[in-house]
């Protein structure tokens, strides 16, 4: 645009390329993310601390984590992505009963 005047969209653009990256590093079992991000016209360092923990698990599901990741994920890290992974549906349940025979049941015989 003249006169140096910029467009919205290239200032907001400028303005996410201020932030610096996400860093993690490990120290031993402690693993440490640095995140950076715009909270209005501040930014804002968020660091999360996280202890790693090794779980035994059954033979057949360590195989399974060791295979290879492909289409998509195929240069993905070790875990689920949540842009390829889809996790099934939630699905509700409704239970319906037929009240005379609820009512049979509650009722004593004579």
């Amino acid at each position: 645009m003249a006169d140096g005047i910029s467009s919205w969209a290239d200032e907001i653009e400028n303005e996410s390329n201020n932030l610096p990256p996400p860093r993690e590093e490990i120290k031993g079992n402690t693993k440490i993310v640095t995140e950076y991000s715009m909270k209005g016209e501040k930014k804002v360092k968020t660091v999360r601390t996280y202890k790693i923990e090794k779980k035994m698990v059954p033979k057949a599901i360590a195989q399974r984590k060791a295979w290879t990741k492909f289409g998509m994920s195929t240069h993905d890290k070790p875990g689920p992505n949540p842009s390829t992974t889809v996790v099934s549906e939630e699905i509700m349940m409704q239970f319906i009963t037929n009240k005379e025979e609820a009512d049979k049941e509650e009722q004593p015989e004579h």
